[in-house]
């Protein structure tokens, strides 16, 4: 199985592993004849003094992402027709939507993060007088850093992170096809964590007492992407490109 299977299997299988340690821990089930019981939190202790050693999580992402090195292998005549990014799609952002699960390990003023992803999207272009589909992969390993104590609740989280991450390029014209997994690059980025709880103190706590959501937030975020080791790998790095996406911690 390549790595992209891995991590596609790591992302499906997650959800089911935590149901299974649910599962574990049913109290319907056999004892040894004590009877533990589970009291609801009435009120919330604030988070800074609450915080489990280890959390998971679960982020969906969109960002903005431009390869402007890349040069189209499939344009048909490359002796007339600018070929680079900006000849072919016109320096336009590719959008690509990605998820991740990750696991995250609670220190006193740190939490640390380690989340396999997957992210897709595509870009269309006609501007050389055919018609070129260009859809990119991103799967890879993401670790981060988390300042998430600066206030007795995590109203604002800033945070760094590199990757490791693996690109899927399938570019198509009117005669030509091109197809190549990259090795891996190294990303770079920092972004802010805004907390959404306060919305709804009420419907925060019930998600704390019911499934263990500690926090929800809007993730704000800038990345860069550099390039491979790889001479055979086309050009994809990238300058900052900017994402938000929406992160649940449990």
């Amino acid at each position: 199985m390549d790595l992209r299977g891995i991590l596609l299997a790591i992302l499906i299988c997650a959800p089911m592993w935590g149901n299974a340690a649910t599962n574990a821990a049913d109290p319907n089930a056999p004892s040894d004849g004590k009877i533990q019981i589970d009291y609801p939190i009435e009120v919330s202790v604030p988070y800074r003094d609450r915080r489990p050693r280890h959390q998971f999580t679960a982020n969906v992402q969109y960002e903005n992402f431009a390869p402007t090195g890349y040069f189209s292998p499939v344009v048909a005549d490359p002796t007339t027709v600018d070929a680079s990014y900006k000849g072919v799609y016109n320096q336009e952002d590719i959008p690509l939507v990605g998820i991740s699960l990750g696991y995250k390990f609670n220190m006193p003023f740190l939490g640390l993060e380690i989340a396999p992803f997957y992210g897709k999207g595509g870009l269309k272009s006609n501007r050389t007088g055919e018609n070129i589909n260009l859809d990119v992969e991103k799967y890879g390993v993401r670790f981060a850093a988390y300042l998430e104590t600066l206030f007795k609740e995590p109203y604002i989280v800033p945070y760094v992170a590199t990757q490791m991450q693996m690109w899927g390029i399938h570019e198509t014209g009117a005669t030509l096809s091109f197809n190549r997994t990259t090795a891996f690059a190294f990303g770079f980025g920092a972004g802010m964590l805004i907390q959404l709880n306060w919305l709804d103190p009420a419907a925060a706590l019930e998600s704390l007492n019911v499934s263990g959501l500690n926090n929800t937030y809007i993730d704000v975020f800038v990345q860069q992407y550099g390039d491979t080791a790889d001479s055979a790998d086309p050009v994809f790095a990238s300058d900052f490109n900017w994402g938000v996406g929406l992160r649940l911690e449990y």
